[in-house]
């Protein structure tokens, strides 16, 4: 019944490692207590000297002899533990209640190695291709962006870094990034990709936009969105731009004269509302008739085919005749140069020769025109068959018969 006592006594004390069971004993304890601590005396001299090994005790041993020497049953393997645990705090120069202070020790550890980390979390690495800024409780710590390399700036939540990416094109197709099941004012389904063109039809059109950032901070506070914004800044100007063209220019050879006006308004608008984005180009994908009217566009698809075909064949045979014609004609025009060369030589000729008569005739006018009219006399005479024959000059006649002739054959026969 007392060893029982002694053990509730024992689980109800936790600073003392000390059993009354040892008090009973005190001659006995005494001794051994003295013999310990002249060991633990020893144990702190030699500690001080450090090239000194120290001794080694054997406490359980120790306890084990001195309820030996008695007839109660000796403490519990639990009490012997603290009781060696209570030496071996003895003899590292601390007293009180065993691990006091490792709670203490563990704590400002973990608290060291987090700020550690913590601090370390600053360090941020800029890439080539990259752009950063620095935010101070939101604020924009300065204007300029960071290039490319390694930096360091303040812990979360005091600072933050805000890196992107300013040599890659970002490319967004409207068909996969607007909502064809857009609902309109009316409580109807509307088609985003359905627009107007100036010839008051409709048209699907699909877009691609190609675009890259330019001015970080711009583009950071512009707006939470900016690719919805770049997106709907596109489909609108498309309208815009599809609106002041036919369909058939839309969708024959206008379409690369589309896409420039597009991409030069939508940089224009973006750099008003200092989006920070750079447009490179917008660039239509596909521009065809609604399902209802396909039929008809088809057939007027194919007549413009035809008449490409026609168009060539004319293009071909004009390529043909034109250079034939024109050497023709410069055949012609050397032949009248020729010819006019050939009159204007002949008639200066003349001219001269009638400059010449005119000369002879000042000098004599009678003999001038003497000659003159005789020569116009045998020039008109000898083409016409009359004779004429002087008969006051006493000279006799004799005619003259043309037998050559068939008509002079027969007058004679008739005679």
């Amino acid at each position: 019944m007392v060893h029982n006592n002694d053990e509730d006594k024992n689980n109800h004390s936790n600073d003392n490692p000390w059993d009354d069971d040892f008090k009973e004993d005190e001659s006995t304890a005494n001794k051994h207590k003295k013999k310990v601590s002249n060991e633990e005396s020893s144990i702190h001299s030699h500690h001080n000297n450090r090239h000194s090994p120290e001794p080694s005790i054997d406490l359980k041993n120790i306890i084990e002899n001195l309820f030996q020497n008695t007839n109660k049953p000796g403490p519990s393997e639990k009490k012997v533990f603290e009781f060696s645990n209570y030496f071996d705090k003895k003899k590292s120069g601390h007293s009180g209640p065993p691990h006091e202070h490792a709670p203490k020790k563990v704590f400002f550890l973990i608290a060291g190695m987090l700020t550690a980390i913590w601090l370390g979390s600053g360090v941020y690495r800029v890439q080539e291709t990259e752009t950063a800024i620095v935010l101070r409780f939101g604020k924009l710590l300065s204007k300029d962006p960071i290039g490319p390399g390694l930096h360091y700036r303040l812990p979360y939540p005091f600072e933050e870094e805000i890196v992107k990416n300013v040599t890659e094109n970002r490319i967004m197709d409207s068909t996969k990034q607007i909502a064809l099941n857009r609902v309109s004012e009316t409580g109807l389904k509307s088609d985003p990709t359905l627009v107007l063109t100036g010839d008051e039809n409709i048209l699907h059109v699909s877009y691609t936009v190609t675009w890259k950032i330019n001015d970080v901070p711009e583009y950071v506070y512009a707006t939470q969105t900016p690719e919805d914004i770049v997106l709907s800044a596109t489909e609108s100007v498309i309208r815009e731009v599809v609106g002041q063209s036919s369909a058939l220019d839309i969708l024959t050879d206008q379409r690369a004269s589309v896409s420039t006006k597009a991409t030069e308004l939508l940089q224009k608008i973006l750099a008003e509302y200092k989006m920070g984005v750079e447009i490179i180009r917008v660039e239509l994908q596909k521009a065809e008739p609604p399902r209802e009217i396909v039929a008809a566009f088809n057939d007027m698809q194919a007549s413009l085919t035809d008449g490409d075909s026609l168009r060539i064949k004319a293009d071909a045979y004009r390529s043909e005749v034109v250079p034939k014609a024109r050497g023709e004609a410069s055949q012609i025009i050397q032949k009248a140069e020729g010819y006019a060369a050939e009159v204007i030589a002949r008639e200066e000729g003349n001219a001269e020769r009638f400059k010449m008569i005119y000369q002879k005739y000042l000098e004599n006018k009678s003999v001038v025109s003497q000659s003159l009219y005789i020569d116009a006399m045998d020039s008109v005479l000898s083409k016409t068959k009359k004779k004429i024959v002087d008969l006051g000059s006493g000279k006799t006649f004799l005619p003259h018969l043309d037998l050559s002739s068939n008509q002079n054959t027969q007058t004679h026969k008739k005679k």
